[in-house]
């Protein structure tokens, strides 16, 4: 269904966590992957998630930040360290923004680390580093 809203979800992490770092936005990313999966039965998006035994990261997500960043959609926050959404509200069908909202609200309160553990603890996540695709 949602092979076209890479960008549209990224731009939705971004938007709702008001400001936010590629890891978490990663993470978030394949939680929703696996969640829209586990209910709808297809992928989410096309990302490929490249998995380690303690990490992660998607192939393609630096390229739509720094496209956001080109477009003055998106600016990176040093003193912050993470990126801030700056263009209008993205739109989202209301399957894909409820999964994204549900994650979004579930791990808002975790640190990095949490989230990160949260995530390399899954068991969905031992599939990913056998090299299963979602």
């Amino acid at each position: 269904m949602g092979m076209v809203y890479e960008r549209k979800i990224i731009e939705y992490i971004l938007y709702k966590t008001k400001c936010s770092h590629p890891f978490r936005i990663s993470r978030i990313l394949l939680l929703s992957e696996w969640d829209y999966f586990d209910k709808y039965g297809e992928k989410l998006t096309s990302f490929r998630y490249v998995a380690e035994p303690f990490a992660f990261y998607v192939e393609g997500l630096k390229d739509i930040i720094d496209n956001l960043i080109d477009e003055n959609c998106a600016v990176l926050r040093q003193e912050k360290k993470c990126i801030e959404y700056t263009c209008s509200q993205p739109m989202l069908p209301g399957k894909i923004r409820e999964i994204v909202d549900t994650i979004i609200d579930k791990t808002s309160m975790l640190s990095d680390h949490e989230l990160n553990r949260l995530v390399v603890n899954d068991k969905r996540y031992r599939g990913l580093l056998s090299g299963d695709r979602l």
